[in-house]
């Protein structure tokens, strides 16, 4: 904290970095859920392999993880 009890600008940069972050996280899993509620349900879509679902979706989140973290790709 700075003088007077405020957050430096750099501090204030890196919570609201947080937030975002895990704004997005709960943005893009709450699509995948909807997603796969589509694709699984018989009358919509009526995808017959779950488990295979999973992991596709598995693989695609592995995959961007090591992206992240080998190649300190960063969002903002």
């Amino acid at each position: 904290m700075g003088k007077g009890g405020s957050l430096s600008g750099g501090v204030l940069r890196k919570i609201l970095l947080s937030y975002a972050y895990v704004g997005i996280w709960i943005f893009l899993s709450f699509t995948v859920f909807v997603f796969k509620k589509y694709i699984l349900d018989r009358k919509l879509y009526g995808w017959p392999y779950p488990i295979s679902l999973t992991l596709i979706h598995m693989s695609f989140c592995s995959a961007h993880a090591f992206l992240l973290i080998n190649y300190d790709i960063c969002l903002f």
